[in-house]
């Protein structure tokens, strides 16, 4: 991790480099992970912008984590797709079960936090048809 980091800030041309943090569930590595990251990136914070972002479904969202996004300047996509009966028809976690509800309450913590997040929605067929029709929360 330590040498693709200096890798890949010593590569980009521009003054600064984002790190993107997706691919099945990022949070699933552990905030730990993220730590080490941060540490590894310090060395390279005097010489470019460094921003990073993650693309989470926000089902391992907590006070713990939303409190390290917003602290290190994280942006948190939130993968949400509707309404809840849109979205629970395509989002559901290893049990089988729906995951809108567990969703909603890692979006409630990001603001809680302040931390900065958006949104990001795989529209099906269900939504594409109405997309006023619901609100989300």
């Amino acid at each position: 991790m330590k040498a693709y980091i200096k890798s890949y800030v010593q590569s980009q041309p521009t003054p600064e480099v984002e790190f993107v943090w997706q691919g099945g569930e990022p949070m699933l590595r552990g905030i730990d992970f993220y730590r080490k990251v941060l540490m590894y990136q310090k060395p390279y914070r005097a010489l470019k912008t460094i921003k990073n972002s993650i693309q989470t479904n926000g089902t391992l969202l907590s006070d713990e984590w939303c409190e390290f996004f917003k602290q290190n300047g994280f942006l948190v996509g939130l993968s949400l797709d509707g309404p809840e009966d849109v979205h629970d028809q395509h989002r559901h976690n290893r049990a089988g079960q729906p995951t809108f509800t567990a969703v909603i309450r890692g979006l409630k913590l990001l603001k809680k936090w302040g931390a900065e997040f958006n949104v990001l929605a795989c529209v099906a067929r269900e939504a594409a048809y109405r997309p006023l029709h619901h609100r989300c929360i």
